[in-house]
């Protein structure tokens, strides 16, 4: 019964992460340099409906039973991160990953369960700001999510360090891009048409 017990335990702490994941709306989007010559130096500003975004500490962090799977599996790259192909490069300015390795005092009687869960926790949060590596402003009107793209090739396609993540269907994403290279600010409206972004 009790090894029943736990069974259910975890099935339902996947049934509650996974469905956290699916109630969400999800919109991918790339940068394009169009121009004749590479730029750099690139700041990618979005505007968004207030309340709208989904940041990464609203993100649900796995229950203490399944948390070790979900990061054994990359659920956070898998679900969150932008796949690349021949047309569509990776994102290339992720933070650099810092090892976590600990130099914890060895106890004769090692980690509690609680312990080693909250470690997991920390991990998992990491993993998360490393995938969303923007800068989030909230104001009282909108919503502020920006990024930074060091270089960029002419003729060259980039996707967005994640896929952005809605808790509600945006109408449109204005945006502003201002670079190194341009002495514009680049100033547009992304018209969200698509009601099956999930």
């Amino acid at each position: 019964i009790e090894e029943l017990y736990w069974d259910i335990e975890e099935y339902n702490e996947y049934k509650e992460f996974f469905t956290s994941i699916d109630e969400k709306f999800y919109i991918n989007l790339v940068v394009t340099n169009m121009g004749n010559t590479f730029d750099e130096d690139i700041d990618i500003k979005l505007i968004v409906n207030n309340g709208t975004a989904v940041l990464p500490g609203d993100i649900m962090i796995p229950g203490i039973n399944i948390i070790e799977d979900i990061l054994k599996m990359n659920v956070i790259e898998f679900a969150y991160k932008p796949k690349s192909n021949d047309i569509i490069f990776s994102y290339p300015d992720y933070p650099k990953i810092i090892s976590n390795y600990r130099y914890d005092i060895p106890s004769p009687f090692g980690k509690s369960i609680h312990e080693e869960y909250e470690e997991q926790k920390e991990q998992f949060e990491d993993d998360i700001n490393r995938v969303f590596c923007y800068k989030f402003y909230k104001k009282d009107d909108c919503d502020i999510i920006s990024f930074h793209i060091n270089y960029l090739k002419h003729n060259t396609t980039v996707a967005f360090p994640s896929v952005l993540v809605f808790s509600d269907i945006p109408k449109e994403i204005k945006y502003e891009i201002t670079s190194k290279r341009s002495p514009d600010i680049i100033k547009g409206e992304i018209r969200i048409i698509n009601d099956s972004l999930k």
